[in-house]
Formats: structure tokens, sequence, C-alpha cells
């Protein structure tokens, strides 16, 4: 996790209303920041902040994400660092994440208080040139 290459990142899907998914559809995460961060205490908050979204966004060209600043996506993930969970399993892959206070997609509010909203703000993602 602490290696300069290593980034994050989940290649699984999600549809509200599935029934059956893989856990870290909704939980990688999460994952990462409790477990790399508090609990193992292998990178910082920044890093594991720099792998989950600057560095994976540089990576695939993927312009207008990564970062805030003036110009780019409003993508926005506010959580509390100290309680920040994931609780999904295989047996039980939706179980709610818990310390996510608000996500912002596109500026719109798709999470509020751990519970998603119905939003539906996301877009295709081309890479850029």
């Amino acid at each position: 996790m602490a290696d300069e290459l290593c980034m994050f990142g989940s290649d699984a899907l999600y549809v509200p209303g599935m029934k059956v998914t893989h856990p870290r559809s909704i939980a990688t995460f999460p994952c990462v920041l409790r477990r790399a961060v508090r609990e193992e205490k292998r990178i910082s908050l920044a890093e594991a902040i720099r792998k989950l979204t600057g560095m994976p966004a540089e990576v695939y060209r993927l312009a207008g994400k990564g970062r805030i600043q003036t110009g780019m996506d409003a993508d926005l993930t506010l959580f509390d660092a100290a309680k920040i969970t994931d609780h999904a399993t295989y047996t039980q892959p939706l179980l709610p994440n818990e310390g996510i206070r608000r996500v912002y997609v596109g500026g719109v509010c798709a999470v509020r208080d751990d519970q998603y909203t119905g939003a539906m703000a996301g877009k295709l993602l081309r890479r850029s040139r």
C-alpha cells in the first residue's frame, strides 16, 4: 500500500436495485481508509486520498477529476476520518458504510449522512488526450 506506484480503485459494479454484487462495489474506499490509514497505519490520510483520487485521475487521464481546484468537476466526498468504516461482506454485500457525511457528483448531493439520495448525476468518463 505504501509503494509509490500503488493506487486504489475498484472495478466492481453496483446499480441501485441490484440484489447481488461484490462487497467492494460500495466499500472499497472506506475499507482502504479504515484499514491502511487508521488500523494498520501504512500510509497517511493525505497519501490515501491521493492514491484514491488524484493519482488514478492522472494515470487514466481523466480531465476535470482528482483535485479540488477551479475548473474541476465538483466531485467531493466529505467524511469523518475517525469513523469511516466498511461493513459489506460476501454474504451481505450491501451493508452500508459509516462515516460518510456527503458525496457530491458534479455538484449534486448523492449521499447524505451515509444514505444514498437517489441522485444519478454521474456521467461516462472518457480518457483525455
